[in-house]
């Protein structure tokens, strides 16, 4: 299991600033009048999977709701609807291709019944990552050799991270393969045609390319990694997780 956050500091308490215009009231309200499952139902759910206090994202989604729980918050607990639900096999090779960085995933019955158009919800637990997130970690002085220090563990980290999946090139139906091809094909497609006439001699060649792009092996990948989404060591910037091991794909590895 992931180590639990350091217990001289509340585990919650890596706080984002919410973006202009952000309701997390409205949000939350937007989620559960898609479902027959109340707030206070995932609440107590949340309890009884992992014990302790429950705490909610500072940001939510409006598919899904997601909060700290455990006796040290070092779970999150997330009801997902369920078009957006999570693939027990990404959250397998996840563990499989990252081994520590990724959350140990669990996954329980779904909640709620699809009655007057509402939908059910699907709560998945994780272990959350030792430290904070970057975003809360690096920032001014830029220029000390601690900061030096910081961002050169940090680059040395993720260009492991990014190996890891480069070394264990995965096995997938040949549907799938087809299937993001044509998605790729189709977005390069609309840039072609939404772009300058500047940029249509490099999104020709991308599109030219498709087919030697995928002959390259097909890897596991976040496409996520913002600084907000990466787990680091306070002191030292060293990469402890991915926060978010929950949008994973398997692109070739170009």
């Amino acid at each position: 299991m992931a180590a639990v956050p350091p217990t001289d500091r509340p585990a919650g308490d890596d706080t984002l600033a919410q973006p202009d215009g952000y309701s997390f009231d409205q949000c939350i309200a937007e989620f559960f009048a898609k479902t027959s499952v109340t707030r206070p139902n995932c609440d107590a759910r949340a309890k009884e999977l992992v014990g302790g206090d429950v705490v909610p994202f500072d940001i939510q989604s409006t598919c899904s709701y997601a909060v700290y729980a455990g006796p040290k918050l070092e779970y999150i607990v997330q009801f997902r609807l369920k078009p957006v639900r999570l693939k027990v096999e990404n959250a397998v090779l996840a563990k499989e291709v990252y081994g520590s960085l990724a959350p140990d995933v669990s996954f329980y019955e779904e909640l709620g019944s699809e009655v007057d158009g509402k939908e059910t919800i699907f709560p998945v637990v994780m272990t959350r990552a030792p430290g904070r997130t970057h975003l809360l970690v690096h920032g001014p002085p830029w220029n000390t050799q601690q900061r030096f220090d910081q961002r050169e563990n940090l680059l040395t980290d993720m260009a492991r991270f990014f190996a890891l999946s480069w070394r264990q090139p995965a096995t997938i139906e040949e549907g799938h393969r087809t299937s993001l091809r044509q998605t790729y094909l189709r977005e390069l497609r609309i840039l072609l045609t939404s772009l300058p006439e500047r940029f249509h001699v490099l999104v020709q060649h991308c599109i030219d390319s498709m087919d030697a792009i995928f002959s390259l092996p097909m890897v596991f990948l976040n496409p996520d990694l913002r600084s907000g989404n990466l787990m680091v060591d306070e002191m030292s910037c060293h990469l402890t997780g991915v926060a978010t091991g929950l949008r994973l794909g398997l692109p070739p590895s170009a």
